[in-house]
């Protein structure tokens, strides 16, 4: 019996959220949360927002710009500018050469 006259000490709370028209002739919209509910709506608002920015990072032009530690990244650019300064390298001969050629042939 004492069980059913005392009050339970866990309230149930519950969250109204409403939502006010900006002209008059509209009603307004609410509807009632509980705290569950509002840390599931929490959450799920956390993980769009974190979804959205990855996809931005991922398949925009963003991603170029800024700056993610990758060592594979850093070991394919490696690559590629090692094989740009050899290509420069032979083009500095190159060039090196015509021009001895060039002045034997103003000489000749």
């Amino acid at each position: 019996m004492l069980a059913e006259t005392t009050p339970s000490r866990k309230g149930n709370s519950k969250y109204t959220v409403v939502f006010l028209p900006s002209d008059q002739s509209k009603k307004l919209r609410s509807f009632s949360v509980n705290a569950i509910g509002m840390a599931a709506i929490a959450l799920t608002a956390i993980g769009i927002i974190i979804s959205l920015v990855l996809v931005a990072i991922v398949y925009t032009p963003l991603g170029r710009v800024l700056p993610i530690a990758s060592p594979e990244l850093e070991r394919l650019y490696g690559q590629k500018v090692t094989e740009i300064q050899r290509q420069l390298n032979s083009l500095v001969v190159e060039v090196t050469t015509l021009q001895s050629y060039n002045e034997r042939l103003r000489i000749a």
